[in-house]
């Protein structure tokens, strides 16, 4: 054997058995001075977390992009579903999905088919005097959470969100407007300072400073400016378990490694797993580990450091993955990358969770970080009122003055004759 060959089976050896940081990896490390990470790219700082806080030589994200730190490989490989795509199935047919009558039939009030009802706490942070009008109010927020409702309702998840009594609490401090001023990332902060409920999921509103799920705080974080639309959904969505659909996409330049974290678009394709000593889908270890998921080139619009490759919600750029297979032509019974799955960097399209993805958050909740919530999370106390918002204190909001408002009569019978029950 020669030399040359003896260094490639090396570098393999090293690959396969050791834990790899590499660049474009986010990873943690515990250090005597707590958590270092290493950012979703090269053009971005590491970001050492100490006891004292963060420091950093420049902004995480200059986007509105999710900048959500992704588990490490290890974490990945521990998922229960990792290389065994029945698990999610079994999950799913255990409590009963699909749900009956998920949507609300046309003339129903209340939505049936809701499974988990889970309630979210805001902090809202304002200046010194509490007087910036461009904090969002109850309203605007009461709204954000209709819009993620409309999205598991349209996908049938079984899961709504409610603010809980109080759950809107203002910090008045200058030097809290910000994500960087603001010790995000540090463990401690959320329970030290109070900010931080038990049981609801804990949703931080600042000025400015990009939209992430902390895994390490059990945390969201949103940018007023732009991230209460369907971003909104995208971060709870990472609360609840789901990574993004381009997870592993930056090992595509690792020649050792790529084709074991790169998902490939073919989902034929397969290979013998020493673990389950059976061949798997290769689809079901790499990539976000979903397979009803198309495999994601990160798609991108509008982003500083990568190229658009979408136009309206359609795929159009001229990647390929590790196999040779191209996105925008894939082989016989896969799809291309698709905009608008509500995990995806598909702003505009976002829209969709596959089968797949609710089995991974419904496990969130039934067997994951929260299940030791869920049964507060199926009490039957909250409903869900599709036609008038008012009619209960977890959907109800201020009402402007001289603003019109429409409100829907309901008509009913008896067999002693007929009235109109109002709202």
């Amino acid at each position: 054997m020669n030399f040359s060959m003896q260094l490639k089976l090396l570098a393999l050896a090293i690959v396969l058995c050791c834990p790899l940081v590499l660049p474009g990896q986010i990873n943690s490390q515990k250090t005597n001075q707590g958590f270092i990470f290493l950012p979703n790219t090269t053009l971005l700082p590491t970001t050492q977390i100490t006891p004292s806080g963060i420091t950093t030589d420049q902004p995480l994200v200059t986007s509105d992009f999710c900048t959500t730190l992704e588990m490490d490989t290890a974490e990945f490989k521990q998922l229960p579903w990792y290389g065994d795509e029945q698990y999610l199935d079994n999950l799913l047919d255990s409590v009963g999905y699909p749900f009956p009558n998920g949507n609300p039939c046309t003339n129903c009030r209340i939505e049936d088919g809701v499974r988990f009802r889970i309630p979210l706490q805001f902090w809202v942070y304002n200046n010194n005097a509490g007087n910036d009008l461009q904090v969002p109010d109850e309203l605007a927020l009461k709204e954000a959470v209709d819009r993620v409702n409309r999205d598991h309702r349209n996908n049938n998840t079984g899961i709504r969100f409610y603010i809980r009594c109080g759950g809107i609490s203002q910090v008045n401090n200058d030097g809290l407007q910000d994500i960087w001023d603001f010790e995000s990332l540090n463990p401690p902060f959320n329970r030290n300072t109070g900010r931080f409920a038990k049981g609801p999921i804990n949703i931080h509103i600042f000025r400015e400073g990009g939209n992430f799920y902390n895994p390490l705080v059990d945390a969201i974080f949103i940018d007023r400016d732009n991230g209460l639309d369907n971003t909104l959904s995208h971060e709870i969505g990472h609360a609840l378990g789901l990574m993004h659909t381009h997870f592993h996409f930056r090992w595509r330049n690792i020649p050792l490694a790529r084709r074991r974290f790169v998902e490939p678009i073919d989902r034929s394709r397969n290979r013998f797993s020493l673990v389950r000593f059976r061949n798997i889908r290769i689809c079901s270890e790499t990539g976000d580990g979903l397979c009803d998921t198309p495999a994601d080139p990160r798609l991108a619009r509008g982003h500083n450091r990568f190229d658009d490759n979408f136009t309206g919600c359609n795929y159009n750029g001229d990647q390929t993955d590790p196999w040779g297979d191209e996105y925008d032509n894939p082989p016989a019974g896969s799809d291309e990358p698709d905009p608008e799955n509500l995990m995806s960097y598909g702003q505009g399209c976002r829209d969709i969770f596959t089968r797949e993805q609710i089995g991974v958050m419904i496990h969130r909740i039934e067997r994951g970080r929260y299940r030791h919530f869920k049964n507060g999370y199926k009490s039957q106390d909250v409903v869900f009122d599709t036609f008038e918002l008012n009619d209960n204190a977890e959907q109800a909001r201020l009402l402007p003055l001289n603003n019109p408002e429409e409100l829907t009569f309901h008509k009913s019978y008896s067999r002693s004759g007929s009235g109109v029950r109002y709202g």
